[in-house]
């Protein structure tokens, strides 16, 4: 116990006794306690642990996708280019434009002279192959401008027929062996002739929105006109599709192939400054096991070559603030991350189906190398061509389109150096005494390192987080340079990291104690360098993993005079 706190206890004691029995001496209001001298009090500052994850800001963290998997942190980013259009797709195949490309031809069997209704009506068959219509009265076969139609849907359009006939016949079309949603139905529409109609040209039509045609089934239009005893009446002019019939799926048959079908891939550049928010320009970096692929898909039923390296535009590249390095693939990471058998040109299987693209992924060839230079930019261009074979039965759709995703995903097994980490809290220390001299003053910190991070320490004080600075106070017990924080150790690859205690005392002026003592808040900032091996002057990259934290303990260890009756 402090001498001083104990005559002055006593002294309160006595003085009290005597006013209350003697009614006479000091008043309460008249006792005037001296400053404390020598008194020592150890004051807690700050105690929590710190994982990689609090160190970046949460803008760093939005903007990076920062992820986690099985205790892996991972910096991922994805973007999406539009190699070519619909319009390029159909445009390669021989097609003037989409709107064409996706209407029908279909040629009015009944040619400039009208036809009357026979018994039973007439019947029409759509196919692609007129062995398959046996029995009908015509087989017609639906084309689009470049090749027969073997399967469609309608997005829109009408099949019409026109006909005459007499007062009171009934007109029926019934459009028979069509899906709708892959089901089988019958669309059926029926007219009676009005008196006012009579003897004129009658049009009626089917709507065929969501109808689908499959020509190995055979559609069939019958049409039948009768009078009130069920003979047959009148006559048949026209059957047709409207001219504003629209498809958005079709299949169509190459009999012969196709050897011309090609485009040229537009010049692309890909923003790859992703990290700078994170890893600052002056800072160096090395990466371990990075992963940076292109996923093309293919959504037509053909196989498609992109060569990257050809055609007006070809050429793939990174772009670096200095320099370009050229980027190639392969579809073995293992052998991309050893740059064996990388190439340019990139095979694509046909698509299955009209919903489900083929997808074919290519990962860079020394991503590792190419991401520690730091590229900006990552430019491609090329040429593309489909392979398709005589007889080869092709499917589209009009939302076709091929695309290029652009995927980065990078667990945090790195090496850098020159980095500067943030992390902040409030603090409240409510300590009243007005402190008039300082025989001693010290910082005493702890850090039990289970990252393999070292580094240093400055200690920010501020009236708030978004407050006026105070005090800035390096922890490395005043000689510059000194490093507080040791690395967690790890074996030869950067891996298994095993805990370090890093101890530091740092001695402070009375200013640095009054700021700590009436902060509101602070910041920390770790200036951190992350290398497996410091003994050479290359970057050994190390792992972090999600659950390695550094434990910080700091306290204040103060020996002073103070005024305890000050305010």
């Amino acid at each position: 116990m402090n001498f001083k706190n104990l005559y002055l206890r006593k002294y309160f004691s006595f003085a009290l006794l005597s006013s209350s029995l003697l009614s006479c001496g000091p008043t309460l209001d008249d006792i005037i306690i001296p400053p404390i001298e020598n008194y020592a009090v150890g004051i807690p500052v700050l105690n929590g642990d710190i994982g990689f994850k609090q160190l970046l800001s949460q803008q760093d963290v939005d903007n990076s996708n920062v992820i986690v998997e099985n205790d892996t942190i991972f910096f991922a980013f994805a973007d999406t280019m539009e190699v070519a259009t619909t319009e390029d797709i159909v445009q390669a195949f021989g097609s003037t434009n989409t709107d064409d490309f996706f209407s029908i031809d279909f040629p009015n069997p009944i040619t400039g002279v009208s036809v009357p209704f026979p018994a039973g009506g007439v019947s029409l068959g759509f196919t692609t192959n007129t062995a398959n219509c046996a029995g009908a009265d015509y087989c017609v076969e639906l084309q689009n401008d470049i090749a027969s139609v073997s399967y469609l849907r309608f997005e829109e359009g009408n099949m019409i027929v026109e006909y005459s006939g007499n007062a009171g016949d009934q007109f029926t079309m019934t459009l028979s062996n069509v899906l709708r949603n892959g089901t089988s139905t019958t669309l059926t529409e029926t007219n009676t002739i009005l008196a006012s109609s009579a003897g004129a040209d009658i049009r009626t039509a089917i709507d065929l929105a969501s109808i689908e045609f499959d020509m190995a089934q055979t559609p069939t239009l019958t049409l039948t006109l009768v009078d009130g005893s069920g003979t047959a009446s009148g006559s048949l002019s026209s059957i047709g599709l409207s001219r504003s019939n629209a498809t958005d799926r079709l299949k169509l048959l190459f009999p012969t192939g196709l050897s011309d079908a090609s485009f040229d891939i537009p010049n692309e550049r890909i923003d790859t400054d992703y990290l700078s928010d994170i890893f600052p320009a002056g800072a160096d970096i090395a990466f371990a096991d990075p992963t940076i692929s292109f996923q093309f898909n293919n959504p037509i039923g053909a196989s498609v070559n992109l060569d990257l390296g050809t055609g007006p535009t070809g050429g793939m590249i990174a772009i670096t603030d200095n320099s370009t390095i050229p980027v190639s693939f392969n579809s073995n990471k293992n052998d991309a991350d050893n740059a064996v058998g990388c190439s340019q040109e990139i095979d694509v299987s046909p698509a299955t189906d009209f919903d489900d693209p083929t997808l074919t992924s290519k990962f860079m060839c020394d991503a590792g190398a190419i991401l520690s230079a730091r590229p900006t930019q990552i430019q491609f261009g090329g040429q593309a061509s489909y392979d398709v074979p005589a007889g080869s039965e092709i499917f589209f759709s009009n939302e076709d389109n091929v695309e290029a995703v652009f995927t980065t995903r990078l667990p945090l097994h790195i090496g850098f150096t020159g980095m500067t980490y943030n992390s902040g809290s409030s603090i409240d220390l409510d300590f009243s005494a007005e402190i008039q001299d300082i025989n001693v003053a010290t910082l005493r910190t702890q850090v039990n390192n289970r990252i393999p991070i070292s580094g240093s320490m400055i200690l920010t004080t501020k009236t708030s987080e978004n407050g006026s600075v105070t005090a800035i106070i390096p922890i490395n017990g005043g000689q510059l340079g000194n490093s507080l924080i040791e690395a967690a150790t790890t074996d030869e690859n950067g891996e298994n990291a095993q805990e370090t205690e890093n101890y530091l005392e740092t001695s402070l002026t009375q200013e640095q104690v009054q700021a700590i003592l009436n902060a509101g808040y602070i910041d920390i900032a770790f200036g951190l360098e992350a290398d497996a091996n410091t003994t050479n002057s290359t970057l050994d990259p190390v792992l972090i993993l999600d659950s390695q934290t550094m434990t910080l303990e700091m306290g204040l260890l103060l020996n002073a005079t103070i005024d305890p009756d000050s305010e």
